[in-house]
Order: structure tokens, then C-alpha cells, then sequence
């Protein structure tokens, strides 16, 4: 079942979710949803259906965790800024 074509799918599956979360969180979630419809357009082996929905989901939900960390940074960035210049700093 895990031939070599198997897992260099799940690997380009995977690149592709990361470059995607690079330009934010829609494409992000766009890109989710249509590789979740490739994989139920295309499977025929309800383990390979497990797989594959298991590293798009794992995967698109690391990058949205990563992308939620930035956000969260540059908001505390943001206020540090603020404190510092009310403060005189």
C-alpha cells in the first residue's frame, strides 16, 4: 500500500499546504478543500482515503497554527510599540 508513489504524493500534498499558507490564511483553506476533493474524486481504497485526509488535514492545521503565531507576534510587537512610544522609551 505505501509504495514510493504514495508517499511522494502525501510529500507534494504537503508542499503544496505550506506554500500556500505562505500567502495567508484563504488560500490556506482554499487549497485544503480542493485537495480534499481530489482525494474523495480519486481514491478507491478506503485506507488510502484515511491517509491521504489525515496528512491534508494534520498538515493544513500545523501551517494555521503557524500562521495564527505570526499573527499573535506582531500584535504583541504592535503594543510593545505603542507602550514604548506613550512611555517615552
Amino acid at each position: 500500500m505505501l509504495t514510493p508513489r504514495v508517499i511522494l504524493t502525501q510529500l507534494l500534498f504537503m508542499v503544496i499546504i505550506y506554500g500556500s499558507s505562505k500567502f495567508g490564511k484563504k488560500p490556506l483553506i482554499v487549497t485544503t478543500i480542493i485537495l480534499l476533493g481530489i482525494t474523495l474524486m480519486h481514491l478507491f481504497f478506503p485506507a488510502l482515503l484515511l491517509l491521504q485526509t489525515t496528512i491534508i488535514l494534520a498538515t493544513a492545521a500545523i501551517c494555521y497554527h503557524k500562521i495564527r503565531e505570526q499573527e499573535v507576534g506582531a500584535i504583541i510587537t504592535a503594543f510593545r510599540d505603542i507602550f514604548d512610544h506613550l512611555t517615552g522609551k
